[in-house]
């Protein structure tokens, strides 16, 4: 066991975030995917949600993007107080990190989804 566990597994975390919604913003460079996501069956740049005929290729897109920028920035929030937390006490706070860890996933994950829902 790492003495310095946490605030390396957020930066992890963080990564795999960013690399997710980066997968989002490429989805634009497929073949023939950029006219599903940004515009509507007619031509026209979308101005809401999609009906039931159109495709659902924007909301996707936009909950990768979206959920997955937010959940960075929280565990960024996560990642400056375990950081802080460790060099407060230079490692004997250690134990005290890793029992909020499930705070901390709980925090990372359901307030962006939280977002994303009263976003959409």
């Amino acid at each position: 066991r790492s003495a310095n566990k946490y605030p390396a597994l957020v930066i992890f975390y963080i990564n795999v975030c960013f690399a997710v919604a980066s997968m989002g913003w490429l989805v634009q460079f497929g073949v023939g995917s950029r006219d599903d996501i940004v515009c509507s069956k007619d031509g026209t740049r979308r101005q809401g949600e999609p009906s039931a005929e159109e495709n659902l290729s924007c909301v996707v897109v936009f909950v990768l993007v979206y959920y997955f920028m937010m959940a960075a920035c929280v565990w960024f929030v996560i990642f400056t107080y375990a950081w802080h937390m460790s060099f407060r006490a230079l490692g004997k706070i250690q134990d005290r990190i890793d029992k909020k860890a499930a705070y901390f996933h709980l925090a990372a994950w359901s307030l962006p989804l939280v977002l994303t829902i009263a976003t959409m």
